[in-house]
């Protein structure tokens, strides 16, 4: 019993060391699956005086990040439909003494022809990336703005910025 168990496995390992080897596009073109890897994007940090007021205040972000995480739990999609232009996701302005403008919007682009769609939560979460990376060195740290993917999507490309 144990000998043809040994035979049937040494003929099994015989086949597998033949079978030619398989990359992963190959898988791929076979079953028709687009892709194993998740496209990336490489954030961007906007610059103090830069083009279209890229610059957003800190506090109005915070205000975007939670109404994107409220609607994201109410299972609200967030979506955009050009690479060309932005379609607004949440436009938030509050009080300051300060000479930023108070106000964050934050917007969608495609990384491609056609829509791109993800949970507003999962934009909420690729926007805190721009958060707690792109904030100028001013004194009070309260300008912010940035591009980033929406968390696990990157063909919706979640844009930060202040108006004037």
């Amino acid at each position: 019993m144990i000998a043809s168990s040994l035979f049937q496995l040494s003929l099994f390992l015989s086949a597998v060391a033949a079978a030619p080897a398989t990359s992963a596009l190959d898988y791929n073109e076979d079953h028709n699956i687009t892709s194993l890897l998740e496209k990336r994007f490489n954030p961007v940090c906007f610059q103090l005086g830069g083009p279209d007021g890229s610059i957003g205040f800190l506090d109005a972000a915070y205000c975007c990040r939670d109404q994107l995480n409220a609607r994201g739990g109410r299972g609200e999609m967030c979506t955009a439909t050009s690479p060309y232009s932005t379609t607004t996701f949440c436009d938030c302005t509050v009080p300051n003494g300060n000479q930023l403008s108070p106000r964050a919007v934050v917007q969608g682009l495609t990384t491609g022809s056609g829509h791109a769609s993800s949970n507003c939560a999962d934009v909420a979460r690729g926007m805190q990336w721009i958060i707690d990376n792109c904030r100028t060195n001013n004194p009070c740290a309260c300008g912010v703005g940035g591009e980033n993917a929406a968390y696990g999507n990157g063909n919706l490309i979640v844009v930060l910025k202040g108006k004037p």
